[in-house]
């Protein structure tokens, strides 16, 4: 009885404690979420609404080729491969010992300065005075995900230039810390992935190709439309299926492979992909409803037509390839239970482009007015109009487990500068006028289009930037002189025999001038 009522007092004590501290912390929350809505300014809410209004899409136009490697970056296309269909069984573990994966722990895996070299070496830069928008695929779709996304959170810096807003991949950092603490089984079946796009492009395994390197890719810049939006797009290619003789003028210059892009399309690019082989229907639903619309949402914005997915087994062999048409994808779920409507994520991607378009403008521009080659975009008169306020960068972000239905846009005076110095200074004019290239024009060697000036610019500091992102205040909602602009709300929410034997991955880890 002693030794119980003893335990019972420290329990007591214990929880009266618990008490006391709980209501200090309390206390400083409510002081810190005070001082943050102080901080911020709301200056409005879009609702996208359940109504499907779908853009106008055009298809995508090449302009130019950057090829990646680990030690330098070349604009031209060597790095592109032919799709050529492998041999079945297809072991995805060969080479696994020697893969070079990237740095994961970066949370700017993808600079904007690899765009924009790679329009300057193509003579394309004049592409940016005509865009709204230039950024790499993965932002858009994530987007265009944004209706269906219950679990992953994504980030975006934003800055406009002129009339051009670029759009700049940041890495939340739950997310680079989920990818910081990755088991060994999901480091395999990422391996996995990039085994089977080496083994579709004609290398048969790895034995004499070197080891498989993430960081090496062959990526492509292309101009599209959504809606009343230019976008100027960069976008990882996996393969190209054989074309026809003549579908591209080619010439070779020193042992490199380079292209010219006169209205050359993206058709003949394909997606490879891989995915677990189904055994029951709940697999296949849970295929349907996340892999699929993830496929889509990455291939449909760049125009690619054809996706060639691999069904492995759980040992990492793949037992069955099938080509899958990009363009009949929401058909597969269509009036299942957990169908996606690919109607709705570009409704929603439109409305959630000229939202954002309108709040940068709105938070830039200068009270005097100028003439622009550019309309303002609709709702945004006065002060809105005029010049633009250089210097001011935001972050657009989205948490579906705080909140599913908010999209919030935050003026973050913390986010390093992401765009070369040459656009800030002289591509775009903020009165819409282009002023004289002030690049050299002429035939480009080998050395110039392989690293050359992007080399030196991607001189945005990895180190300074992991720095920048780590910077942030105890408050874990709002970083240091940071306020929120607005929010959107993303309200627009609403078994096929794939491979033969059915297919699914229930064990992969989540992963300009106005017309």
């Amino acid at each position: 009885q002693l030794v119980y009522r003893r335990l019972s007092e420290v329990r007591l004590r214990d929880r009266q404690a618990s008490h006391d501290l709980l209501a200090q912390v309390s206390f400083r929350y409510c002081q810190k979420i005070t001082i943050s809505r102080e901080m911020s300014r709301l200056v409005g809410q879009f609702k996208v609404g359940r109504d499907v209004e779908v853009p106008v899409i055009k298809q995508p136009v090449e302009l130019a080729s950057i090829s990646k490697f680990r030690d330098r970056t070349c604009y031209d296309r060597r790095n592109l491969r032919t799709y050529v269909a492998p041999r079945l069984p297809i072991d995805l573990n060969q080479g696994f010992e020697r893969f070079r994966d990237r740095d994961r722990s970066n949370p700017y895996p993808a600079p904007l300065h690899t765009v924009i070299e790679g329009l300057r070496v193509a003579n394309n830069l004049h592409e940016l005075d005509n865009a709204d928008f230039v950024s790499w695929r993965g932002n858009i779709s994530k987007m265009l995900l944004t209706p269906w996304n219950r679990q992953d959170p994504w980030h975006m810096e934003v800055e406009r230039v002129g009339n051009t807003i670029f759009l700049n991949v940041k890495e939340p950092p739950e997310n680079v810390l989920k990818e910081a603490n990755r088991n060994a089984r999901a480091h395999r079946m990422c391996f996995w992935g990039f085994s089977f796009e080496e083994q579709c492009q004609g290398n048969g395994g790895t034995d004499n190709n070197g080891p498989i390197d993430s960081v090496e890719s062959f990526c492509t810049v292309v101009r599209t439309v959504v809606g009343r939006h230019r976008l100027v797009l960069g976008a990882e290619m996996d393969a190209k299926m054989q074309v026809a003789a003549g579908g591209e003028q080619r010439h070779r210059d020193e042992g490199s492979d380079k292209t010219h892009h006169s209205t050359t399309t993206t058709e003949q690019y394909v997606e490879l992909k891989t995915t677990r082989l189904m055994d029951n229907p709940m697999q296949v639903m849970r295929f349907e409803r996340d892999k699929l619309v993830k496929w889509w949402a990455q291939s449909y914005p760049v125009g690619v037509l054809k996706i060639i997915v691999g069904f492995r087994d759980d040992d990492g062999f793949v037992r069955k390839i099938q080509a899958l048409d990009t363009a009949s994808l929401p058909r597969h779920v269509a009036g299942k239970k957990h169908a996606w409507d690919a109607k709705l994520s570009l409704t929603c991607l439109d409305r959630m482009l000229e939202w954002l378009r309108r709040c940068i403008w709105e938070e830039t521009s200068s009270s005097s007015s100028s003439a622009t080659g550019h309309d303002a975009p609709s709702g945004v008169t006065g002060r809105a109009s005029g010049q633009q306020q250089e210097g001011r960068r935001f972050r657009l972000e989205f948490n579906p487990r705080a909140d599913a239905n908010v999209v919030k846009l935050y003026e973050d005076p913390s986010i390093p500068r992401f765009l070369p110095p040459e656009v800030l200074r002289q591509r775009v004019r903020h009165d819409g006028e282009p002023e004289d290239d002030p690049y050299p024009t002429g035939k480009e060697s080998d050395e110039a289009a392989c690293g050359g000036l992007a080399e030196q610019r991607d001189v945005v500091d990895t180190t300074a930037r992991h720095q920048a992102a780590s910077n942030v205040c105890s408050d874990k909602r709002t970083r240091c002189g940071e306020r929120e602009i607005g929010s959107l709300p993303t309200s627009c929410r609403g078994a096929d025999d794939y491979g033969g034997t059915g297919t699914g991955d229930d064990e992969s880890p989540p992963a300009k001038r106005r017309p």
